[in-house]
């Protein structure tokens, strides 16, 4: 074992001077952090004139900010921001051989940051890792079982990407050409979540009936977090808000178009303050109802009628007035039918990804143990 720094530069960014930004590709682009990451490639969103710490093609951009371990390859010039770092193999190290050792140590790297806004790791955290250091060829042949492991996943993850684009392609085909005449208001009832003196801060406790508010639509489906939750007692005095099978939860506040269908696993639980409650009226179906608020052009349509110029919002008018296509119901179960057997081929696919992961993470402990 020897300790990162020992065999691997490590180039800390630095900010450069404000006024050599600019958004008209002058000079190298800057990856300021991990948000400038996107799906494992740089999409850097400024460029600068006075570069102070460059990084070069081959390199391992690292985040050391906030999102801390977080990393892509290089492959071009960048300028270094100050929530990254660049690590360049050294002559007796691997640069695969780096790479999976880099996410084998993210945990221990993450646990080492600091800071009171938000965490941060420096230089001597990063060259203090210990990393076991075979010969070159040992290093590649074991980065090369890796990266065939690791393609295994990436297309799983693919399949999964393509099955989503699937779906919504199934959408766009059932509403194309539709006359979007209709109003929600005719599909669904529409309540707001409880507000004022209904439901306070205070009211909430861990392990009890959970409360479903914006940041748990997450991608298109409901994540219950019992931390958010309050007592049965409370929610005996909600019952007008109160989920039941089929209906869906709309986000009202922050980022549009946030939807989650309540399925058997969420009767029962609350719509909170920040979300209102569509219920499908006789004839509609759910899933149809709920791809519908979450489509592109609802989300669209939503976001220029929002209200608040800090953070957007919604009231049941706005909603209720949002414009629908109009479509029977048989064609609605045909969209239904349809995309629930991708869903259960999805399904499918997120249990070998799971068990992909599980392999994964089992071959790179042996990995770095000397056991491969």
């Amino acid at each position: 074992m020897v300790e990162l720094g020992s065999v691997c530069t490590i180039t800390m960014g630095q900010a450069p001077s404000g006024d050599s930004y600019n958004g008209s590709e002058d000079g190298l682009p800057l990856i300021a952090g991990a948000g400038d990451f996107m799906n494992g490639t740089i999409l850097p969103k400024k460029y600068t004139t006075r570069p102070t710490k460059v990084c070069k093609p081959g390199d391992i951009v690292l985040s050391i900010r906030a999102s801390i371990g977080a990393k892509v390859p290089a492959d071009a010039d960048y300028c270094l921001g100050r929530g990254v770092a660049g690590l360049t193999a050294g002559p007796e190290l691997d640069s695969s051989y780096l790479w999976h050792f880099l996410s084998k140590a993210e945990r221990e790297l993450f646990s080492k940051g600091k800071g009171a806004t938000f965490l941060q790791v420096n230089r001597a955290d990063i060259s203090e890792l210990e990393i076991p250091l075979p010969p070159l060829d040992e290093q590649r042949r074991i980065a090369a079982i890796l990266d065939q492991a690791d393609a295994i996943r990436t297309k799983r993850r693919q399949t999964l990407a393509h099955l989503d684009d699937l779906s919504r392609s199934i959408f766009r085909g059932a509403i194309e050409g539709r006359d979007w005449s209709g109003r929600v208001e005719g599909i669904a009832e529409v309540q707001i979540g409880p507000f004022g003196s209904l439901l306070h801060k205070h009211d909430y406790i861990n392990d009890g009936i959970p409360v479903i508010n914006p940041m748990h639509l997450v991608d298109g489906k409901i994540t219950v977090d019992r931390s958010f939750s309050v007592s049965p007692e409370k929610a005996a005095g909600l019952t007008a808000f109160r989920l039941i099978e089929g209906d869906v939860v709309l986000g009202r506040r922050g980022e549009m178009g946030r939807a989650g269908l309540v399925k058997r696993e969420h009767v029962g639980s609350l719509c909170g303050t920040g979300s209102m409650i569509l219920r499908p009226r006789e004839g509609i179906v759910p899933e149809y109802l709920h791809a519908l608020m979450a489509s592109v052009r609802m989300k669209d349509h939503l976001k220029r009628n929002s209200l608040g110029a800090t953070l957007p919002n919604l009231n049941s008018d706005i909603v209720r007035n949002a414009p629908v296509p109009e479509l029977a119901e048989d064609q609605q179960k045909s969209y239904r039918s349809r995309n629930e057997c991708i869903a259960r081929m999805a399904e499918a696919v997120q249990r070998a990804l799971a068990a992909d992961d599980e392999l994964f993470a089992a071959l790179q402990s042996r990995a770095f143990r000397g056991e491969l």
